[in-house]
């Protein structure tokens, strides 16, 4: 045990004995979820001398041991306030100046301040150091933290990694957070112990949205190792809004992603793949989980690598609008509505139904009506008599048919009823007999000129029996004319 950890409790102090901050409850709000609040910044560059917080102006000796050193922005605009649990947001930046002693003592304010509502943590060294030290605790209680964000500032050019311990430490504050909807992660990089500590606390967490941007694995995992442990192990029914940008997600994340989308109670309306190595396996994944889901609307797709083939974006028209049949068109996916980074958007964002109350009736309304050649019946031609009433229900309805508007209903119920299968309901004949019809006729005068070919073909045998029965008769002549011959020279002789 380091010297630090050893003298833990002496750092921390009694909760109750601050002295020369007057406690405000009325600024916490546990339930807060607001976007749009504004951190306080904190940047922990080189401080000037005449900076520092002066001896006779800590709180405590305690405070004036631990956070000797800092500047009195730090102390008196951040700690403090964290300190009495009077301020909702916490938004830090580590440094060398702050101390083990320091992160020791914060680390305890952090684990009383049970009305925090978000904590940004901004680490501006590739490997810091004691990082854990903030969060280990002890927490005796749940805190009411909503929003979480950590990783590098946005003005550094390399991924920080922690230590096992940090993120053991992490995860143990993250159990202690149920109320956590909002996780950042970016500019990070994780091995596999980390993910599975991050994986194992957040499995009992109802996350509304998680963040992951430039998140990597470490060189050493192997190819099941991946962000596929984190999202296989996500709560699948609360979450709406995943990022996960320049991540170098493959077919292993995509299938803990097709977990998720596949799960019947999946509330996800927003996925974005951006800058990622997808190809068309990764495709192939996401379009199956995507069959049976009605939450997705906008995924994100777009990658200057091109990974995605053609055949890779057929698979997205096919999800949203397979046209197979009238059957197939139904059941397709009419909750996507977009794939950015889709070559043919078009393609996805069917007008009709999105305006349609029931975008699949207006799918096939689109099917049937974009024809070149008119209106297409042929789809109709199989389709029992008994199913007439719900075509003619389908058609009939003013509000579908105004989708397309190039097709006047009684038109539309005209080329049905003209065209369809139903002479037990009107007396001029229908297509299929017409086309039954025709096609007797034509059997009928393709027979009789089998027969008139055979009748030919059996005089032609007959004619050709006949020559033969001649010529054996004719060679049977010459073999006893022979033989007579013969049979006279041998008696001369």
């Amino acid at each position: 045990m380091s010297d630090a950890d050893s003298n833990f409790n002496e750092f921390v102090g009694d909760s109750d004995s601050y002295s020369g901050i007057e406690y405000n409850n009325s600024s916490l709000d546990g339930s807060d979820d607001s976007d749009g609040t504004d951190f306080v910044s904190i940047d922990d560059e080189d401080i000037d001398p005449d900076h520092l917080v002066e001896e006779t102006r800590f709180a405590d000796e305690q405070d004036a041991e631990a956070f000797r050193g800092i500047s009195k922005h730090h102390y008196r605009v951040i700690i403090l306030p964290l300190k009495n649990m009077n301020f909702p947001f916490f938004n830090y930046n580590f440094h060398s100046q702050l101390s083990d002693k320091g992160k020791i003592r914060l680390g305890g304010f952090l684990a009383r301040a049970d009305g925090l509502t978000q904590l940004h943590v901004t680490l501006k060294e590739e490997q810091p150091q004691s990082v854990g030290l903030v969060f280990r605790g002890p927490f005796q209680q749940d805190h009411a933290l909503r929003r979480l964000k950590i990783g590098a500032g946005d003005d550094v050019s390399f991924a920080v990694k922690l230590s096992v311990n940090d993120w053991s430490c992490f995860s143990r504050y993250l159990r202690k957070a149920p109320s956590l909807r909002h996780l950042d992660l970016n500019y990070l990089t994780l091995g596999r112990a980390e993910l599975e500590n991050l994986a194992s606390a957040l499995q009992g967490i109802k996350l509304k949205t998680l963040g992951l941007s430039e998140v990597n694995n470490t060189e050493e995992m192997g190819e099941d190792d991946s962000l596929g442990i984190l999202f296989t192990s996500m709560n699948p029914t609360d979450l709406e809004t995943i990022d996960i940008v320049g991540c170098s997600v493959g077919v292993s994340e995509c299938e803990g992603l097709a977990n998720i989308l596949r799960n019947k109670e999946s509330k996800l309306e927003i996925l974005n793949l951006d800058a990622n190595p997808i190809d068309d396996d990764c495709v192939e994944l996401l379009c199956k989980s995507l069959v049976g889901n009605t939450s997705l609307t906008i995924l994100h797709l777009n990658n200057e690598d091109e990974d995605i083939t053609d055949e890779g974006w057929k698979l997205f028209e096919k999800l949203v609008f397979d046209k197979s049949n009238l059957e197939s068109i139904y059941q397709s996916n009419h909750t996507l509505r977009c794939v950015v980074g889709h070559p043919r958007p078009e393609l996805i964002e069917v007008k009709e139904a999105q305006r349609a109350i029931n975008k699949g009736h207006a799918k096939i309304l689109t099917f049937l009506t974009n024809n070149k050649s008119g209106f297409n019946i042929e789809p109709f031609i199989g389709f029992d008599v008994e199913m007439m009433p719900h075509v003619l229900e389908f058609f009939g309805t003013d509000i579908r048919l105004n989708l397309s508007g190039s097709w006047p209903p009684l038109s539309l119920l005209y080329e049905i009823i003209r065209w369809w299968n139903v002479p037990e309901l009107f007396s001029f004949p229908s297509a299929e007999k017409v086309r039954l019809s025709t096609r007797m006729n034509k059997l009928e005068t393709e027979n009789h000129g089998l027969v008139s070919e055979i009748e030919k073909l059996r005089a032609e045998n007959s004619r050709l029996a006949s020559e033969v029965n001649q010529f054996k008769s004719e060679k049977n002549e010459s073999s006893n004319h022979e033989r007579h011959q013969n049979s006279k020279r041998s008696r001369l002789d």
